[in-house]
Order: structure tokens, then C-alpha cells, then sequence
């Protein structure tokens, strides 16, 4: 598998993974913005996993891909899995 290939997966499990934490810390009062607050700062987490971590060997005009490789994805399944975490635990 290749290393950005690597970097995308992370960032798809990772934007899963916050949205289900963003749903489960709860939607009251202040705790909005600590859900909102939660996606960027992962975001930011798995930027400087696929830097330092993976180490990504890439040419100077190709930096840009350890940033934007995934950001949809993880946008996408972030706010995916929030959404179905509140329907689903919201009683009828």
C-alpha cells in the first residue's frame, strides 16, 4: 500500500472515530462547540501523524498531498457519523 494511500485510511477510521466522540460528548449548551472544536483538531492530530510518523518522502511540489489527501473523507465520515449517532440515540 502506498504511503498516501495509508494517509487517506487514517484520516477516513480518524473522521469515523470523531464524529462517533463528538456525538457521545454530548450537543448541549457549550458542548457544541467542544463537538465542532473536536474535527479540526483531529484533522490537525492526523497531519502530524502522516508527517512525522509515516514520514511521508514526497518532492517539495507534492507537500501539499500530506494535507489534502483525505480532507473530504474525513469532513465526509465525520459529519456522517455525528448525524447518525443523534438519530439514532435521539428516543422516538
Amino acid at each position: 500500500m502506498k504511503q498516501l494511500d495509508q494517509v487517506f485510511w487514517i484520516r477516513a477510521f480518524l473522521g469515523a472515530a470523531t464524529g462517533l466522540l463528538s456525538g457521545v460528548m454530548g450537543f448541549s449548551d457549550g458542548m457544541l462547540y467542544t463537538g465542532l472544536l473536536l474535527g479540526p483538531i483531529m484533522y490537525i492530530v492526523s497531519y502530524l501523524v502522516a508527517k512525522y510518523v509515516i514520514r511521508l518522502n514526497l518532492p517539495q511540489q507534492e507537500s501539499h498531498k500530506i494535507f489534502t489527501t483525505g480532507l473530504g473523507s474525513f469532513i465526509a465520515l465525520w459529519l456522517f457519523t455525528w448525524i447518525i449517532y443523534y438519530t439514532i440515540s435521539l428516543p422516538p
